[in-house]
């Protein structure tokens, strides 16, 4: 995605921005903890107007499709 977003010409506070988003996805996949889906909400919801969030998964759910298949396979950045 960062990759993505630097080709795109978007700026460094941008692609920085969601890779923090990501990573905040990804430990919530890991952790299913309550806490970490606050933060990622929380989060999410401070992004949600930025041309670039299209690239990204936001769930509306703690157990939405992207969030369950990345955990059925054990996904480990």
């Amino acid at each position: 995605m960062a990759y993505t977003l630097r080709e795109e010409g978007y700026p460094k506070e941008s692609i920085d921005s969601a890779k923090h988003y990501s990573e905040l996805y990804f430990k919530y996949v890991q952790s299913n903890a309550e806490k970490d889906w606050k933060q990622l909400r929380a989060y999410a919801n401070t992004i949600t107007s930025r041309k670039w969030v299209g690239y990204l998964d936001v769930p509306e759910t703690p157990k939405s499709e992207g969030i369950r298949w990345w955990r059925s396979n054990k996904y480990d950045p």
